[in-house]
């Protein structure tokens, strides 16, 4: 009961309350006054003796009032005041000058307690406006917290939100929770990082992700959105469950890092059409090689029983047949060797060999069979760590294709330059060029940037040639300019022996 009494009689609990501010007021200070009184004639049997007490009380009450209920309160209690100290001037049993004195005192009282409530009043007000902000403010917030949670459940992708940019008390969708298959015990917040998580391993490429390379890490930690990146969730009873994933880091206004959000796609049902799709072009790929073999030796023999026949005519048209089966044969084994680098089943025998001499020996074999003039800007004698066979097919790739994109040039640039312990490597023409927007996604498989839409082809061979590179430890990319021309660039290691 005391604790209650407290509580309601404490400023600071009632703050912004209206309710007894004429009553409430007027009431307690009466009260004071009689107990005082009460206190003056009974206990200390002297009526002058609570004179001192009673200014003390009325300054307290004045000041009580005033914050609680405003300069309302506050004159209610100057008044009742100033009437109390007239009624206690008049009763006293006291020479006139000490009533005078008294009636000096009283007004002066009168004063600072009108000064205390028109400035502690105002100061209310003051408060009270910061404080009816501060909860808009914080009602707001609390709208649009409940919204965007609301948002976020609706959305049909998974959505995980971290409190910190480590990744940590990830808080999850239920789209993202059904992904992890996680149960209701788990809608409210997952325990960082999720590689340890009891029901569900975290897996790419067949390996455990090391921790700083999930997606919401990597971003907390780079503080640069991490893009279309895959990985694989197996789960407790063996199932997997594909996933792509965009993290974005958000910033402080200092631009720390402060929260990381991802967006979580189940692709799981798309990699399985992809793998039937791929399993599928490599069965026909298959199957078409061998009938495609008997077919060329066919022409082959053909294309001699004419030459001693000396029809040529026929011999005209057995060329031209050989030539389209030999593209057709190319043709398969792009699809084969895009499907097996799709599986990861590309094979790479590495050895140490002069690229120098290899560029060399592909010039020479080129050049005959082009207008252009292929031109070596080398500038590197190393010895390269890598496979051969295979970086031969890249850089007849991209000779070709250079040649082939520049039809009204005249040449064709190799050249090379060290940087650090790689051999840089590039390929340039002044052709038609590729558009800016399109320069990441030519190494996609089966992609055709719209400057090359007349020309023939599957879009696999920059795909092929950028696999090869990564399976060798390098890279490629590319820098273009529409109407200009293109360069081609891509790095290999130089060999430890050549290092030494």
């Amino acid at each position: 009961m005391i604790k209650k009494i407290i509580n309601f009689l404490n400023p600071i609990k009632h703050l912004g309350e209206k309710s007894y501010s004429f009553g409430f007021p007027l009431l307690t200070t009466l009260i004071v006054y009689v107990l005082t009184e009460l206190f003056g004639y009974f206990i200390f049997k002297n009526p002058n003796a609570m004179g001192t007490p009673d200014v003390i009380l009325t300054l307290i009450l004045v000041l009580y009032f005033s914050f609680r209920s405003g300069i309302k309160g506050g004159i209610i209690v100057a008044l009742e005041s100033m009437i109390f100290f007239a009624y206690y001037i008049d009763t006293r049993q006291a020479p006139f000058l000490e009533k005078e004195v008294a009636a000096i005192t009283a007004l002066a009282v009168t004063i600072i307690d009108l000064f205390i409530v028109f400035t502690v009043g105002w100061l209310k007000q003051i408060i009270d406006g910061l404080l009816a902000r501060e909860t808009e403010e914080k009602i707001k917030a609390e709208r649009e917290k409940e919204r965007l949670k609301t948002l976020i459940e609706l959305v049909p992708v998974g959505i995980g939100i971290s409190e910190d940019p480590a990744g940590k008390n990830i808080t999850a969708n239920k789209i993202f929770r059904k992904m992890l298959q996680l149960d209701s015990r788990h809608n409210a917040s997952l325990d960082a990082p999720l590689s340890r998580h009891p029901t569900f391993n975290i897996l790419k490429n067949g390996d455990k992700m090391d921790i700083d390379e999930l997606p919401m890490q990597k971003a907390g930690r780079t503080g640069k959105p991490v893009l279309g990146e895959e990985f694989d969730i197996e789960h407790k009873d063996g199932g997997v469950t594909n996933l792509l994933s965009y993290a974005t880091p958000l910033f402080d206004k200092n631009n720390n890092v402060i929260s990381v959000i991802a967006a979580f796609l189940d692709i799981t049902e798309r990699k399985q059409i992809e793998q039937q799709k791929d399993d599928f072009i490599a069965m026909a790929s298959h199957e078409l090689k061998t009938p495609l073999t008997s077919v060329k030796v066919f022409t082959q023999l053909l294309k001699r029983r004419f030459e001693k026949n000396s029809d040529k005519e026929s011999l005209r048209i057995l060329s031209k047949m050989d030539t389209s089966l030999t593209s057709l044969d190319e043709l398969i084994k792009s699809i084969l060797e895009a499907t097996r680098i799709q599986q990861g089943k590309i094979v790479v025998e590495f050895e140490n060999f002069l690229i120098k001499d290899l560029a060399k020996d592909i010039v020479e074999d080129l050049q005959p069979i082009t207008k252009h003039q292929l031109l070596l800007d080398w500038h590197t004698k190393l010895i390269v760590h890598a496979d051969k066979e295979r970086v031969r097919q890249v850089l007849v790739n991209l000779i070709t294709n250079a040649i082939k994109y520049s039809p009204h040039a005249k040449k064709v640039i190799i050249g090379s330059r060290q940087i650090d312990g790689l051999i840089e490597i590039y390929v340039q023409d002044f052709g038609i060029g590729i558009p800016k927007n399109e320069q990441q996604k030519i190494f996609e498989r089966f992609y055709q940037s719209s400057a090359h839409k007349t020309y023939p082809g599957l879009g696999l061979g920059l795909y092929i040639s950028g696999e090869i590179i990564k399976a060798n430890g390098g890279e490629m990319w590319v820098k273009s300019e529409e109407g200009k021309g293109s360069t081609f660039h891509f790095t290999l290691p130089i060999s430890k022996k050549e290092t030494n």
